[in-house]
């Protein structure tokens, strides 16, 4: 074993210093790539920082003469109602001022804004006036051509006026001698309409200036390239000795341990066989149902708890597959249960039926894992029949319940179509009788009677909707099955004149939609019975639903009073109810809550909630529903 673990730790120094080599390769190489990048992408970067100091510089100039534009128009309305633009006397005092105020900001004599008035939109000789150059102040007034090109032949002014036409700014380059000397670049210019007055405002640098910044910011990347690769080596060195350094002193500590374990093993083999001996007696117990069995099913080892609970003994099914006492309609789940147990997953109360040696089938409510390495599954079965036959029958309860319920919610949402249906033809009958039946009174009640009978149909629809079982989960919106609840439910809350109040946020679930329908419905009946008994004037129902964090939120709330604090812990207990025995069954809150906690995995919980609505309090009780999203 000693000898062993120093070839693993020499092994492992020889492993890392071969890691360290490639990997500091690739770092290096990826550094020099990065560099690379960087270097080809610089004078696309400084250029775009360049143009958005021109576009700022142009912008703040507009927001100048905006200012300077509105100031001169508002003294002009209060002298005369013409409005609409600036007379021809303001138009000189704003020239004059932006002339100050420009010659003023020149920063040199390659860096300046300049403005020229659009006379021709479409271009061509004449097409503007160059009205301010801090550069070229002789030629202020004169005339601009769109023909005329720069020293390379380039016609920058059409291309400035295409784009100000086009998109209202532009940025363009062309070339030009600098002043004083014969030096020939090029020019980024910025340039951006000002419609109130039909100014082209533009300003530029020239792009050699460039040169000198480029190379001092390739020469800083170059430095923190070289910088940057020698403190990885450096750092890296370090910690390869520091870590060669703990593998030493880890070394010698098992080395010690090692010592130690041997002194040790004798005292665990005789601890291992006190464990078996008390595994043995715990296997034995005949409470609940014990298996060793391989990945194909078939029974190596079995407890008492068989006979006590299915009538067989050990050697009566030990070396059988337990496939064969599975009720066939099982089948099917437990081959996918045995799936996940073969692929590691643990299994917690998964349930199915066994046959008993008397032929009667028992539901079980298995819980096993697995040792991959000996690939044997240990599983262990509660007796859960009874439990499961009372579930049954509360859950058809529950459900005869939800159909009264629906049943009445169906007569008051029809009272009112096949009251029109019966009107219409009591009507229909009259006019006929007394032979005053004219074509326009009949097409008009035959279309009443059948949008009522389509009325009716979409009724049955919904309801027919409500009860069609659902094994699948769907994706569904909570808005949407909100509204649908309501639609089922909205004549009774009419009629009792309650008012709906919804905070829905658009929320998508994947879940059972029928599911959560019933609980929405079991809680809408709660708070409507509430209501019908509270001496409130204004009935409300609050519906909120909002994401926090990773949960979602339901959240139904009313102002009817409240629950008495003596019984709101026991409301969703079976058969709990404040109703009277002839109209309350006390199981739709207790199954609202087994459809949340055990299908949705979520929980759900009930308080008497003071809120404020419209400037008064109330007191009544509010519903949470939590669950992931």
């Amino acid at each position: 074993m000693k000898n062993k673990l120093n070839i693993l730790i020499f092994s492992s120094i020889l492993l890392i210093l071969a890691l360290f080599s490639i990997s500091i390769y690739l770092d290096v190489k990826y550094q020099n790539n990065l560099l690379n990048e960087q270097l080809n992408t610089l004078e696309a970067s400084i250029k775009n920082e360049y143009k958005q100091r021109l576009k700022e510089s142009v912008n703040n100039t507009i927001v100048y003469i905006d200012t300077i534009y509105n100031n001169l128009l508002n003294e002009q309305k209060k002298e005369s109602n013409y409005n609409l633009s600036l007379n021809e006397k303001n138009r000189k005092i704003l020239i004059t001022k932006m002339r100050k105020y420009l010659y003023n900001n020149i920063q040199d004599k390659t860096r300046y804004t300049w403005i020229y008035k659009v006379i021709n939109y479409n271009g061509g000789d004449n097409f503007a006036i160059r009205t301010i150059n801090p550069n070229l102040k002789d030629s202020e007034g004169s005339y601009l051509s769109t023909k005329t090109a720069d020293i390379k032949g380039n016609l920058h002014y059409l291309e400035a006026l295409n784009g100000i036409n086009k998109y209202k700014e532009i940025f363009y380059e062309y070339y030009f001698k600098q002043l004083n000397t014969s030096e020939i670049t090029k020019k980024l210019s910025y340039a951006k309409l000002y419609k109130n007055m039909d100014w082209i405002i533009g300003t530029g640098i020239p792009l050699n200036r460039l040169n000198n910044i480029i190379k001092k910011e390739k020469s800083y990347l170059i430095r923190v390239h070289r910088k940057n690769t020698y403190n990885l080596t450096y750092y890296r060195g370090i910690v390869l000795a520091l870590f060669i350094l703990i593998l030493f002193i880890l070394r010698k500590k098992l080395m010690l341990t090692l010592n130690e374990n041997e002194k040790l093993n004798e005292k665990l083999e005789k601890k291992l066989k006190n464990v078996e001996t008390n595994f043995s007696k715990f296997f034995e117990l005949p409470i609940n149902i014990f298996l060793i069995a391989d990945f194909k099913g078939n029974i190596l080892q079995v407890n008492s708890g068989w006979e006590k609970i299915l009538g067989y003994k050990a050697d009566e099914i030990v070396n059988t597959n337990y496939l064969s006492l599975v009720h066939p309609h099982d089948i099917d789940k437990t081959l996918v249960a045995m799936k996940e147990l073969e692929e590691g997953h643990d299994l917690l109360f998964f349930e199915n039926r066994y046959k008993h040696k008397n032929g009667s089938y028992k539901t079980l409510a298995w819980s096993a894992n697995t040792l991959q390495e000996n690939g044997l599954i240990y599983g262990s079965a509660l007796n859960i029949t009874e439990l499961k036959e009372k579930s049954e029958i509360i859950y058809q309860q529950s459900k005869m319940a939800a159909i009264g319920e629906m049943t009445a919610n169906i007569s008051h949402q029809w009272r009112q179509p096949l009251s029109v249906i019966s009107t219409a033809s009591s009507g229909l009958l009259l006019k006929k009788s007394i032979d005053d039946l004219d074509d326009e009174f009949l097409i008009n009640t035959l279309e009443q009677i059948t949008q009522s009978t389509q009325y009716l149909s979409d009724t049955i629809e919904d309801f027919r909707n409500f009860y069609t079982p659902s094994r699948e989960k769907t994706e569904f919106k909570i808005a949407h099955v909100v509204k649908k609840t309501l639609n089922l439910v909205k004549k009774r809350y009419e009629s009792e004149n309650i008012e709906v109040i919804k905070n829905i946020s658009d929320i998508t679930i994947v879940n059972f939609e029928n599911e959560f329908l019933q609980v929405l419905i079991n809680l809408l009946n709660n708070a409507r019975d509430q209501l019908a008994k509270s001496t409130e004037i204004d009935k409300f129902i609050f519906i909120n639903a909002y994401k926090k964090d990773t949960k979602i939120i339901f959240e139904i709330m009313d102002n009817g009073g409240g629950i008495k604090e003596s019984i709101i812990d026991k409301i969703f207990e079976p058969y709990f109810t404040t109703k009277d025995k002839s109209i309350g069954t006390g199981i739709g809150l207790y199954m609202s809550e087994e459809i949340i906690v055990k299908h949705f995995e979520g929980q759900i919980k009930v308080e008497n909630h003071t809120f404020t609505y419209e400037d008064k309090e109330y007191l009544g009780a509010k519903f949470t529903i939590e669950f992931n999203a």
